[in-house]
């Protein structure tokens, strides 16, 4: 998908490369300027600030490190994080980002140490716009109240999936990044799912949200349906197998287009997968028509499907409108990059 095809569909786009390498000023400003008003740029803070040396995302960082390769990352208070703080903050000018986003590594554990640098880094780094932090890893959420002292102290918002753990402080707009069902990124969330973020995000009054699952697109789309209060009913059997189609030439194994494409969803009762649909099924599948009768049927091809989203639609219980639920602004965005 081109920018500008992308902007058409999307209000917001979070920035990955900056995360990998320095960005040029200039090529930031024309990627700003070639969207126009209205569109709602963040960006992910360089790995200097976060992700030690050793990291194997750092191959992708295309110039030699200055000063000590030792002393980047995890927040430390060096010259080399220092400067890698200053690059992210002088990207986010020239791209006019309303938002900084900082993941720390699986590697930073939840432990005293990095809870007093997470609130010592930040309070004396005061960004001129917000800046969200998203912890990984085991055992962070076992200590939610201390990292919600930190992050309040330095006045930073807690970047997470809400489905998977609320976020335990928020300054100003909440910032909710979708990775799927980790380590999986090939998962489409289903209806109840979409509708208990649109909850959420209503409830924040402003949030960002951030797709990174392989159905990115789609449920970005779905999304944002859903907060206009209008129904947003997945692809039923025969809108999937078009879809399908064009993107699996056909005849094909029905183990191939599971393997390529199983993730996705079909708008039937329980809102099952392809590669649940398609089963045990061996035979190939011709073409579109035959492909089409195999997704409309339960594995074992006996039980037709029935329409899941019923007329009118909700939004967290929330009759449904052609105008948008409560006040939320909800920026959401398909994104790529490694999350």
């Amino acid at each position: 998908m081109g920018l500008r095809s992308y902007a058409a569909s999307f209000r917001a786009m979070e920035v990955q490369e900056t995360f990998y390498r320095i960005v040029g000023e200039g090529t930031l400003r024309r990627l700003r300027d070639a969207v126009g008003e209205g569109f709602h740029f963040t960006l992910k803070a360089f790995q200097g600030v976060s992700h030690p040396h050793t990291s194997p995302t750092w191959r992708r960082a295309g110039a030699s490190l200055r000063g000590r390769p030792e002393n980047y990352g995890l927040l430390r208070d060096t010259e080399e994080v220092e400067w890698s703080w200053r690059a992210t903050e002088a990207m986010a000018g020239a791209l006019g980002a309303e938002y900084i986003v900082v993941q720390m590594p699986a590697s930073f554990e939840p432990s005293e140490g990095n809870l007093r640098r997470i609130a010592d880094f930040f309070a004396s780094r005061r960004a001129g716009v917000p800046v969200g932090l998203e912890v990984r890893g085991g055992g962070w959420a076992e200590r939610s109240g201390e990292l919600a002292d930190a992050l309040a102290e330095a006045g930073v918002t807690h970047v997470t999936d809400p489905l998977a753990w609320p976020p335990v402080h928020v300054e100003g707009a909440a910032y909710f990044r979708l990775h799927g069902r980790l380590p999986r990124y090939d998962y489409q969330y289903r209806t109840e799912e979409l509708l208990r973020i649109a909850e959420e995000a209503r409830r924040r009054g402003s949030a960002y949200v951030m797709f990174n699952n392989m159905a990115m697109a789609e449920d970005a789309r779905r999304l944002e349906l859903i907060l206009e209060g209008r129904a947003a009913p997945l692809p039923g059997p025969e809108e999937r197998a078009r879809e399908l189609a064009r993107s699996v030439r056909l005849p094909a194994d029905p183990g191939e287009i599971a393997r390529r494409r199983g993730y996705l969803r079909v708008g039937l009762e329980g809102e099952p997968t392809v590669a649940e649909l398609l089963g045990d099924r061996r035979e190939p599948l011709r073409d579109e028509r035959e492909l089409a009768e195999a997704l409309s049927r339960r594995s074992g091809g006996t039980s037709p499907g029935k329409s899941l989203w019923p007329s009118g639609g909700l939004c967290g219980g929330t009759p449904a409108s052609r105008r948008p639920v409560s006040r939320t602004r909800c920026r959401r965005s398909a994104t790529a990059g490694t999350r």
